[in-house]
């Protein structure tokens, strides 16, 4: 299974100080294609993108849920990491729509399945010194059974809101230290009491 995108310049950057390093490449999409995720795909055939993206065209009335309901996939190039002192790289995803599966030059890293929950791939000692392509199948298609979809026989409008497909939400490659707590939550406990904790 492959998957492809394609573009000539960079079209999203963060250079964020702290653990999170420099993320450079550029992202395109079209329909999902046999072969799409493998390295020498030829990218040209679809345009360039800026993330956050949605599949399709959209304007302000009369959206159909069929113009967006297969697969499709999004491809980055990527180099190697910019800062040697940070010797892993993680890629963070804000949201999918609905569900995401990575591959790093034609080999499958990882899937996802929830359009509105973060989720990370681990890439340390996947990426190659010369730079890697990185192609993201997004699974748009209704009948996934992940909250706020339900399953067939029900119809998109059988929801309150529609939700088009795509990589709606930030995209970032992180080169953290060795060790981290991703994702820290803070559990307040017996908050009225005389003596209030909170657990991590």
């Amino acid at each position: 299974m492959g998957g492809g995108l394609g573009g000539s310049s960079p079209a999203w950057c963060m250079d964020i100080v702290g653990r999170v390093a420099r993320g450079v490449g550029w992202w395109s999409g079209g329909p999902f294609t046999r072969g799409c995720a493998e390295v020498d795909f030829d990218e040209r055939v679809w345009a360039e993108v800026d993330l956050p993206h949605c599949v399709v065209p959209l304007s302000w009335w009369r959206w159909d849920p069929a113009s967006w309901g297969r697969m499709w996939v999004y491809r980055a190039r990527l180099g190697p990491a910019k800062d040697d002192r940070t010797p892993r790289s993680v890629l963070r995803c804000e949201g999918v729509l609905t569900g995401a599966t990575l591959f790093r030059d034609g080999r499958l890293i990882g899937e996802h399945v929830g359009g509105y929950v973060p989720f990370e791939f681990e890439l340390t000692g996947l990426l190659r010194p010369g730079g890697s392509v990185l192609a993201v199948v997004v699974d748009c298609r209704w009948g996934i059974d992940v909250p706020p979809c339900r399953p067939r026989p029900s119809r998109p409008e059988s929801i309150a809101f529609y939700q088009p497909g795509g990589i709606h939400r930030e995209v970032t490659l992180r080169h953290p230290r060795a060790f981290y707590v991703p994702d820290p939550f803070a559990r307040p406990i017996d908050v009225l009491s005389a003596s209030p904790t909170l657990r991590l």
